[in-house]
């Protein structure tokens, strides 16, 4: 670090800075991948249109595949919040399902990102999270295809509109965790081809000039690249109540309700982006 060389401009490179590591043992993945992958340097194409988006995705993740659980600092703590959750879910109403990724999951890609498809990475631990707002939204929508009852769904999961006037609205009385993983995940590098982009970018033009633009065999494909956790890894799902009596039967069972539904949505509707083709569906291992 003491050898970069900082041009007159104040610029810094990426790899006088990383010294051409792609992924340093310690450090937040998740900084890395929104600010510092090595992609800028000698070039100011889009980098979803360039293929060297690729290989700096693909240095990446080898680097994060790697990393030792027992060496890395951001393994360890991946594991010690995981311990001290288990210690808290003995001091409140709280449970939890573990759940393995059927085939893929990819969160965060609408994120804004220098590549074009973002990741939801946690800040701390440089991870893959599943945001409790998203698992609680996923409950919701779970629990009205099933017509739960209108006034049980508010007090469970909040009121979902906030009305003219209303300046204290419900928040509901279940509590949605981030879920995270397990253990250290492993990614992939996916990719979405689109192989006639003139055809759907330039298809208004054409039409305003009364000028046919079919797709054709011959049209170069534009591949796009993206960020997904692994097929088989485990998430633990925690949902907590409100109440502070320990003995709330009452509590329980709005637990045991809520659990279900997050299941049942898990395992037929799935989270995250890209649900439609197979993503984010879950299965339980307990």
């Amino acid at each position: 670090m003491n050898d970069r060389v900082i041009p007159a401009n104040g610029d810094i490179h990426i790899k006088s800075v990383f010294q051409k590591n792609d992924l340093p043992e310690d450090a937040n993945a998740g900084l890395v991948f929104n600010k510092f992958l090595n992609i800028w340097e000698g070039s100011s194409i889009d980098p979803s249109k360039n293929n060297e988006t690729g290989k700096a995705l693909s240095g990446f993740v080898t680097a994060y595949n790697r990393r030792n659980q027992k060496t890395s600092a951001p393994c360890r703590l991946l594991s010690e919040i995981n311990q001290r959750m288990k210690r808290y879910e003995k001091k409140c109403h709280m449970q939890k399902l573990t759940f393995k990724v059927s085939w893929r999951l990819s969160c965060g890609i609408g994120i804004s990102n220098p590549i074009g498809n973002g990741f939801d990475f946690d800040p701390v631990i440089g991870v893959p999270i599943i945001n409790g707002t998203a698992i609680k939204g996923l409950c919701r929508h779970t629990a009205k295809i099933f017509s739960f009852d209108e006034t049980e769904l508010t007090r469970l999961f909040g009121s979902e509109t906030i009305e003219p006037g209303q300046t204290d609205p419900s928040t509901g009385y279940i509590l949605f965790l981030d879920a995270l993983p397990v253990r250290w995940p492993t990614l992939d590098v996916d990719i979405i081809n689109c192989h006639h982009g003139d055809y759907y970018t330039q298809m208004e033009k054409h039409n305003q000039k009364n000028e046919p633009n079919w797709p054709k065999e011959t049209d170069s494909p534009n591949p796009v690249f993206f960020l997904s956790v692994a097929h088989d890894t485990e998430f633990e799902f925690r949902i907590s109540s409100r109440s502070s009596n320990l003995n709330d039967k009452k509590a329980e069972q709005d637990l045991k309700t809520v659990l279900g539904f997050l299941r049942q949505g898990l395992e037929y509707f799935g989270i995250g982006a890209k649900t439609a083709v197979g993503y984010g569906v879950f299965d339980v291992t307990e």
